[in-house]
Parts: structure tokens; C-alpha cells; sequence
């Protein structure tokens, strides 16, 4: 199975890389492509990016909506994309499309403009093209459900992880105390 993934290069950016990373492992054909106006080199040849249209003004606006769509790659069977904001790009891939919604904020609150307030709904409701949504809270399944009417079964909930040896366990309440100087209240 052929499955691409596109990510923005925005917070999301470690999502994508890990579950890439988790692809490659299961030994699955991945490749994980990226936007950005900056060249980086991964090493990989299974990381690529997606090349911006230069452009003197409304570079994101323009590429996100005319320029970035037209050139994502045929030939997968799955597309992921990582995070809401790329759901406009769902329009233009044959296959299986998967998106991640992390949260409805942009969906519930209003916007700089009203250019960026049309926008960003319109994108969201774009989310409807997809065959499966994977939200990373019950609680963002159900604004999902609430706000964008989708129906709860084309829905999973997978939560985010951690990333190993970053995080320390600590596992006695008194050294969690005493580390944040909290001794003296309930914990």
C-alpha cells in the first residue's frame, strides 16, 4: 500500500514525522511531503517537499488555495493529511483521504479579517471529502460531530503521544512534591 502524507510544516510538523517514521517501521510505503518556503534536507529520500509558487504577495493564501493543491503527486492509495489547515487539499487526490483535526478553534472564533475568517471556514468544511477523520481528543470528536456535522462513525480518536527519553516518570508523590515546591498542600 502507497501512502503519502502532507504536512504544512506548522506545530504539527512532529505528528507527521513520528507517524511517517512509525510507517516505515511497520515496513509500509510512506512518503511524507511537506510544505515550506525554506529548503531543508532530511537525508531521507522519503521526505520531500512541496515547492511554493513565488510570489510577491498573499504567498500562503495563493499557494495554499491555486498553487499547492495542483502539485501534490499521484499514485497513492492513502493520503494523510496531518492537520485541518490542508483539508482544501483533499479536492484534488483520487484515493483514500485521511485527515487529522487537532482542534475547532479557527472554526469557532473569528478571525484578523473577514478574508480570514471565510477562509479558514472553508477549509474546515472541506473536512466532509474525507474517508476517515482522526481527531486527537474525544473532546475534539465531538465539536467535530457538533460544528462541522460529521457523522460520529467516520471518526476515531487517537491521542497524541510522547516522544520516549524526553519525559521522566516520576514516580513518588513526595519527590513530585518537593520538585514543585508544594510540600505542604494535597496533591
Amino acid at each position: 500500500m502507497k501512502i503519502a502524507l502532507f504536512n504544512s510544516f506548522h506545530v504539527t510538523r512532529p505528528y507527521a514525522f513520528r507517524i511517517h517514521e512509525q510507517l516505515k517501521k511497520l515496513k509500509l510505503d510512506s512518503t511524507l511531503f511537506y510544505t515550506y518556503y525554506f529548503s531543508q534536507d532530511f537525508n531521507d529520500p522519503t521526505i520531500k517537499s512541496i515547492k511554493p509558487t513565488p510570489l510577491p504577495i498573499f504567498r500562503q493564501i495563493l499557494n495554499d488555495y491555486l498553487f499547492y493543491p495542483k502539485k501534490i503527486p499521484s499514485g497513492f492509495e492513502v493520503y494523510h493529511f496531518t492537520n485541518q489547515g490542508m483539508a482544501n487539499y483533499m479536492k484534488y487526490v483520487n484515493g483514500k483521504k485521511v485527515i487529522t483535526i487537532h482542534d475547532v478553534a479557527p472554526y469557532l472564533h473569528k478571525g484578523k479579517t473577514y478574508i480570514q475568517d471565510y477562509l479558514t471556514k472553508r477549509i474546515l468544511k472541506n473536512v466532509t471529502l474525507a474517508d476517515r477523520i482522526v481527531t486527537i481528543s474525544k473532546n475534539t470528536k465531538n465539536e467535530v460531530v457538533k460544528y462541522l456535522k460529521i457523522d460520529p462513525s467516520k471518526i476515531g480518536v487517537i491521542y497524541n503521544g510522547i516522544t520516549q527519553g524526553k519525559f521522566k516518570i516520576l514516580k513518588n508523590k513526595n519527590e513530585l512534591k518537593k520538585k514543585f515546591n508544594c510540600e505542604n498542600k494535597r496533591v
